[in-house]
């Protein structure tokens, strides 16, 4: 935080009089201290006090909140711009329940030059690794290209020995089949030089920032340069640079060669009851888009389409690590930076711009409104289970063990009543050894998936199943309120013998007749799980039998054990492979030995 950016501690509702009339931002608390609403302001004490008027004049979801607050704090800034800022940055960390929601429509990949000596690029959907990353990339097929280019131009490694100084001066690896092929240049020998491998670093960070042309003037150079030295062989390679880079970026659509360094943002209004809109974002870099993305904007209380489209400007700028000086829009929007320029075009390029803009969020529009057609079984489930949202996206939990060994877990997701197979999950109990407790069991398996998907920032699902009966159902409950999402969600529990749905602070399950629809797709959901459990359980006892068999063998260490786990996981597979691809693993007397006991 700014050391101009000063914060106050918390008040309560009777101390709004005492508020400063300053510039900043304020929080709204609930009892639980949980923040409700983060809101920036030129002149604090006024905003506040807005909010705490007769209740009769306050729009209808302010009404809501304001009935749940029950103290606030201020954070002071030196300008509205700076509040502004900190404002979404408070709104990203704390995630207030009556802010306007920003949307991605998926999570893009980047690429990751990795901080390490002879840095690798490599393809990244989460900034896990230490180093630089650039993107995201809406357009993959795009990102891939750029990638095998970077590549193919700048012969990178792609190993993962720690080339230090020193183990490159012990010589500690091997030439590899990379370098044979004339992919690289063989850094882990000293053949290519840590200078002369930054420099290419140097110039794939200007193709990944957008400076195209400055690129091709270097190379250019360089090959003037080598040619006039003689030195034609070189000159050959500048130039078959200069011909792969040239070509990839005439790909690009060109728009107009005078607009370097421009973003674009359009917008489309898709609901009268809530403020909801999609908005658009290009990307002009060089006289090129460089990407276009989509964001959906939802404010839960009563906010105007330039407020939203200004906090949808500094997200998508933020994502993008846009550093541009002009942005071209369709509404006037305050600027949130002193050395910004935001154009509202009528005629010329820059409206032909904000146009292609308009029809890349009429396209997303359409896909989106295509896929929020409900299926009637989804709208039948939600009035039998009393639920208050319609289940388009279902999560269904299970436990299988063999007398307490082996003990798994897995969950199935479904969206829209189809199976969503990229979400499904497995666990493996860590807290149970050799115990026989299914309520554990699902307790362990619950806080490990809603932990992870509360730090990551994921929507939780409308419903989550739970094979079992009451005590699996208390289970979820528990976790749930342990993780403070229960109310967030709607859980029930599925018991086997009966068929029973049980649901909380109800004694007796659901009465659901056998044709019932709703109780039908339950069941089917439930046996799919229980079809995926079953599957990693199996797996799970074959291969700590294939172990134990492996341990039994004489000469077969942990080592050559790892070794034939990685490529074989089954005593049939043994049998099936020859004996000379399981000598080049795991040496010829081994592979005797391990074909002999077989």
């Amino acid at each position: 935080m700014n050391r101009s950016v000063k914060e106050i501690s918390f008040f309560e509702i009777k101390d709004v009089q005492q508020v400063p009339r300053s510039p900043g931002i304020y929080l709204f608390y609930d009892p639980k201290k949980r923040p409700l609403y983060v809101g920036k302001a030129k002149n604090l004490y006024k905003r506040v006090n807005s909010y705490f008027r007769p209740i009769q004049s306050l729009p209808s979801k302010v009404r809501i909140m304001v009935g749940n607050i029950a103290s606030f704090s201020l954070i002071l800034t030196p300008s509205e711009n700076e509040a502004l800022l900190l404002e979404n940055q408070l709104i990203k960390t704390h995630q207030p329940k009556y802010n306007i929601l920003l949307r991605d429509d998926k999570t893009f990949p980047y690429l990751c030059l990795v901080k390490e000596p002879f840095p690798r690029l490599l393809i990244r959907r989460r900034k896990t690794l230490e180093g630089e990353y650039f993107g995201p990339y809406t357009q993959v097929s795009f990102m891939k290209a750029l990638y095998k280019l970077l590549h193919e131009v700048y012969f990178l490694r792609t190993c993962t020995y720690p080339l230090s100084f020193e183990n490159i001066q012990e010589k500690k690896y091997k030439l590899c089949l990379e370098y044979q092929m004339k992919r690289c240049l063989g850094p882990c020998q000293g053949i290519q030089t840590e200078q002369d491998y930054e420099e290419n670093i140097r110039q794939i960070r200007q193709i990944l920032s957008g400076r195209w042309t400055e690129i091709k003037k270097h190379l250019n150079q360089k090959m003037e340069e080598a040619s006039q030295k003689l030195l034609f062989e070189k000159a050959q390679i500048y130039q078959n640079m200069l011909q792969k880079i040239g070509g990839f970026h005439t790909r690009s659509l060109v728009v107009q060669a005078h607009l370097k360094h421009v973003d674009v943002f359009s917008f489309l209004n898709i609901s009268s009851v809530e403020t909801q809109m999609i908005v658009n974002y290009m990307q002009i870099r060089e006289g090129a888009i460089s990407l276009s993305d989509n964001l959906l904007v939802q404010s839960r209380l009563e906010e105007d389409n330039a407020n939203m489209l200004q906090r949808a400007m500094i997200h998508c700028m933020e994502k993008h690590q846009s550093h541009a000086s002009e942005i071209i829009s369709p509404i006037p929007v305050k600027r949130f930076k002193d050395d910004l320029n935001i154009s509202i075009p009528s005629i010329g390029d820059k409206k032909k711009l904000l146009l292609l803009s308009e029809q890349n969020a009429m396209l997303y529009r359409d896909k989106k409104m295509r896929n929020r057609k409900i299926p009637n079984l989804m709208q039948t489930m939600q009035r039998d289970l009393h639920m208050q949202e319609t289940p388009r996206h279902i999560d269904c939990f299970d436990i299988s063990h063999l007398q307490g060994t082996n003990t798994v877990g897995a969950m199935t997701c479904f969206k829209d009543g189809k199976p969503d197979t990229k979400s499904y999950r497995k666990f493996k109990i860590k807290g149970l050894q050799g115990q026989i407790d299914d309520v554990k069991s699902m307790k362990e398996v619950l806080h490990r998936h809603y932990i992870r998907q509360k730090k990551e920032g994921h929507d939780l699902p409308q419903l989550i199943i739970v094979d079992g009966g009451k005590g699996q159902l208390n289970a979820a409950i528990q976790v749930l309120k342990d993780l403070d999402l229960y109310g967030l969600t709607h859980v029930i529990a599925i018991a086997k013998r009966l068929e029973e749905i049980y649901v909380p602070k109800e004694p007796l399950p659901l009465e659901l007749s056998k044709e019932n629809p709703t109780l039908q797709q339950i069941q089917r959901i439930r046996d799919e799980t229980h079809r995926f459990v079953i599957g990693f359980h199996r797996n799970q006892r074959s291969r700590q039998s294939f172990q134990s068999f492996l341990r039994s063998i004489k000469g077969i260490g942990p080592l050559s054990q790892k070794r034939i786990l990685k490529s074989y996981t089954t005593r049939d597979q043994i049998k099936s492979c020859s004996l000379q691809d399981l000598s080049q693993l795991i040496g010829k007397s081994r592979a005797l030995s391990l074909k002999e006991s077989l």
